[in-house]
């Protein structure tokens, strides 16, 4: 996973994840906009997804049992778990006759 961003340090990669995060918190909708359109990778959930990879990636790379990243990882995990099934704000999935076409 750390190859994805080309880096190993695991400081930056949780500076990386808090700016996932910033960006997340500013691309969520407002009440009543659950069907808002998002761009290719600015969805909510692809910043919820990069900061997770970010932080696992940052776990993994320091290896280290600090509390402090496994506990974060884990609200960021129940973020996106609230986001998908409470606020309905979904990934779209790319169907079948798109890629055919």
């Amino acid at each position: 996973m750390r190859q994805i961003f080309d880096v190993t340090d695991a400081t930056k990669l949780e500076v990386l994840s808090n700016d996932a995060l910033e960006k997340y918190f500013t691309s969520l909708p407002d009440v009543g906009q659950a069907l808002r359109t998002y761009g290719e990778d600015q969805s909510p959930i692809d910043y919820l997804d990069r900061s997770l990879i970010c932080l696992a990636s940052a776990i993994e790379a320091g290896k280290t049992k600090n509390p402090g990243f496994h506990l974060k990882l884990g609200m960021i995990l129940e973020e996106k778990f609230h986001l998908e099934d409470v606020i309905g704000v979904k990934k779209e999935k790319a169907r079948e006759d798109k890629c055919l076409s």
